[in-house]
C-alpha cells in the first residue's frame, strides 16, 4: 500500500496508516496544517469547575483558555494560539474539600 505524503515546510511527512477514526482525524489535521509550518501533536485538556452545591442548575460553565479565570493545579487548558480537535470526551464527578475554608487543591 502506498501512503500519501504530507507536504511540509521542513520536509515531507509519511502519515501513519489510519487504523481508527482518531488516527484518520489526526492525519487529516496534520496534512491541513503542515503546509503552514505547524506541527500537529496529540494532547488532552483537563477542565475543572466547582458545581453549585445544593442548588439546582441546568448549566455548568468551564474555562477553556489558559488566561481565563483561576486555574487549578491539575487543569490543562488551551494556550491562545492552540488549535484543538476533539477525538474523545469524558466527564468525571468528584467530591472533596476544595470548597472548604483554607483548602487548597493538590495534584494528589
Amino acid at each position: 500500500m502506498k501512503f500519501r505524503q504530507i507536504n511540509a515546510q521542513g520536509g515531507n511527512i509519511i502519515p501513519a496508516k489510519a487504523f481508527s477514526r482518531k488516527q484518520a482525524v489526526f492525519n487529516e489535521k496534520a496534512a491541513l496544517y503542515a503546509s503552514q509550518g505547524v506541527i500537529t501533536t496529540p494532547g488532552y485538556l483537563r477542565l475543572e469547575t466547582l458545581a453549585p452545591f445544593g442548588a439546582a442548575t441546568s448549566q455548568i460553565t468551564f474555562n477553556t483558555l489558559d488566561t481565563s479565570g483561576t486555574k487549578t493545579c491539575t487543569e490543562r487548558r488551551l494556550k491562545l494560539n492552540d488549535s484543538f480537535t476533539i477525538t474523545d470526551i469524558s466527564f468525571y464527578l468528584g467530591a472533596g474539600t476544595c470548597g472548604a475554608a483554607g483548602a487548597t487543591p493538590t495534584p494528589a
